[in-house]
């Protein structure tokens, strides 16, 4: 009786080691990036497979999120716009921009619609203010970087996390991309769109999609060990084999 209960004191403290000594793996941005090039100002692309496989990839990792196209608002209207992201949320889109109808080609400066005949429109800067925290963001960029504009998007809830697209710069005209990421561990409230070249680099937006964290799903904590928590895994096996023998003599 003395032997089993030293064998099973012996355990609990190796095992009580083992869980001191691992750290958890942090769940690190995961983005989505698609590029297609253009074939210039006037033309528009009749497909973009690059962006297109990369809206599909982040699109994989949600449970209904929202979208909003821009084909609710009326051509030409301007910030604050009210956006309903369905389960996700509503939000006020606010800064510089506008909402442009363009049914057929380009606005004849290499921009157009990616889904339906409406985009948004912008030469500076803007930003969407959710009404609850989100932890996913994507959309298209249309003619981004042509005139060598640097597209980023800064993301914050208290502490404040900037992305820089990486998009080429001066692209062809009517190039499109898609851009997407996750942060589990930074849910966001604001994302704001900078551009380097303001007032010169025009770039288009659509299909913006968001996803809150219970639309991305529960994510499980993976330990990890340090060399000294594997020794003291080490040690644990051990225990448990020395007493298997005794209970075997």
């Amino acid at each position: 009786m003395d032997i089993k209960k030293k064998g099973i004191g012996m355990l609990l403290a190796v095992f009580f080691v083992f869980l001191g000594l691992t750290t958890s793996v942090v769940a690190q941005p995961t983005t989505f990036f698609g590029e297609d090039l253009g074939l210039g100002e006037d033309t528009r692309l009749t497909s973009y497979p690059n962006a297109d496989a990369a809206r599909a990839d982040f699109l994989a990792q949600l449970r209904n999120p929202g979208t909003e196209d821009f084909e609710s608002f009326a051509d030409g209207a301007t910030a604050p716009l009210a956006v309903n992201f369905g389960p996700a949320g509503t939000a006020t889109l606010q800064g510089t921009g506008y909402v442009n109808e363009v049914p057929t080609g380009t606005n004849g400066f290499g921009r157009y619609p990616i889904s339906g005949d409406k985009y948004w429109d912008s030469s500076s800067s803007f930003y969407i203010e959710f009404s609850e925290p989100q932890v996913a963001f994507g959309f298209y960029g249309i003619d981004v970087g042509d005139f060598s504009g640097q597209l980023t998007i800064t993301y914050e809830d208290g502490t404040a996390e900037t992305i820089i697209i990486p998009h080429t710069v001066n692209s062809p005209g009517g190039t499109v991309i898609y851009f997407g990421f996750i942060d589990l561990d930074k849910p966001f409230i604001n994302a704001t769109f900078g551009n380097t070249a303001a007032g010169t680099d025009v770039f288009g937006f659509d299909d913006f999609t968001i996803g809150t964290r219970e639309q991305v799903g529960p994510v499980q904590a993976v330990p990890a060990l340090t060399p000294i928590g594997l020794i003291a895994l080490v040690g644990l096996l051990s225990v448990i084999a020395a007493m298997s023998v005794r209970r075997r003599k």
